[in-house]
């Protein structure tokens, strides 16, 4: 599909997603083309892309010193080199997400500081903020699910 869906004046192509959680399905669907602003702050790309091998080796591949955010930084520069991405909006994958545990680690929180630190030239002010609180924000959920669970 992602395939199909491709076209080389796109840095990649990428669909819209169907989370599962408690038997609810939400689908998940930003808009048909993505810019490198929407991804700063969500990976609104999501973890599944397709695009040509050259434009990967050519930025340099995943960046493995991410402790998280793997995804996010390499779709995120894909559109800084090669512009606009277009998203499909038929959902191709279904993320299946459990509640019965913590969800949010150290390392998400860690690797999302550290995307942080990697791109935030490219941030305005307003979105500096915005990711800063995102950042608190699992840094709080984190610190009650661990005092909730002992």
């Amino acid at each position: 599909m992602l395939k199909s869906f491709f076209d080389e004046k796109y840095s990649f192509s990428c669909s819209a997603i169907t989370k599962v959680r408690n038997g609810k399905s939400e689908y998940k669907f930003w808009k048909k083309e993505l810019v490198s602003a929407d991804l700063k702050i969500h990976n609104k790309a999501f973890n599944q892309v397709f695009t040509l091998r050259k434009r990967i080796i050519d930025i340099g591949g995943y960046d493995e010193k991410l402790t998280s955010c793997i995804d996010q930084d390499l779709n995120y520069r894909l559109i800084k080199q090669y512009g606009t991405a277009i998203c499909s909006p038929k959902a191709t994958q279904n993320i299946y997400q459990e509640t019965t545990r913590a969800r949010i680690s150290l390392n998400s929180i860690d690797g999302k500081k550290q995307f942080f630190a990697k791109h935030k030239i490219d941030f305005t002010t307003l979105e500096k903020s915005i990711y800063m609180l995102k950042i608190w924000k699992f840094s709080i959920k984190i610190f009650l699910e661990r005092r909730t669970n002992g």
